[in-house]
């Protein structure tokens, strides 16, 4: 377990925070789909993330692991990931294909749905939490949340690559 620290002046005062990062889940995970477009793959290095599929990078961001418990905080969008999740989705937005292939911030991102109205896309959640287990060569990670009275659950098993 690696402990980074984090000092921080507020209001005149010096405060230091320290986040525990879990160095076991350092190097690249895969999930292995028998659908192409759904293989992603994860890299984590000591807080630090970044997700990528069809050999495109996705998302990046920033970790920390506490009790079992891992929260990613993603910064940043790559522009073909939207081309990708509309295709996903099969909803066509010729406005939002071909976007520049450069990290968009998690702010940019947000304006520019929020300029083409889609507002529900604007609200995303940039913060996510799951439970996780680590062994030698999977990583499994779960999250469960409300939906409409309902929980909903969702297990990810990434293997070492």
């Amino acid at each position: 377990m690696k402990k980074t620290f984090l000092t921080i002046l507020a209001l005149g005062f010096i405060f230091t925070l320290e986040a525990q990062i879990d160095t076991r889940l350092n190097g690249r995970w895969f999930l292995h789909s028998d659908i192409p477009i759904m293989n992603v793959e994860y890299y984590f290095n000591n807080g630090n993330f970044e997700t990528s599929g069809l050999e495109d990078p996705q998302s990046r961001g920033t970790y920390t692991t506490s009790n079992g418990t891992i929260t990613l905080n993603t910064t940043h969008h790559f522009g073909s990931m939207y081309d990708l999740s509309f295709d996903i989705l099969r909803i066509t937005r010729p406005d939002l294909q071909n976007l520049e292939r450069r990290w968009y911030t998690v702010e940019e991102t947000k304006t520019i749905f929020n300029g083409l109205g889609l507002y529900e896309l604007e609200n995303l959640e940039n913060m996510v939490t799951f439970t996780y287990t680590v062994g030698s060569n999977t990583l499994t990670l779960i999250h469960e949340e409300e939906f409409y009275g309902e929980t909903l659950r969702l297990e990810v098993i990434l293997q070492r690559r």
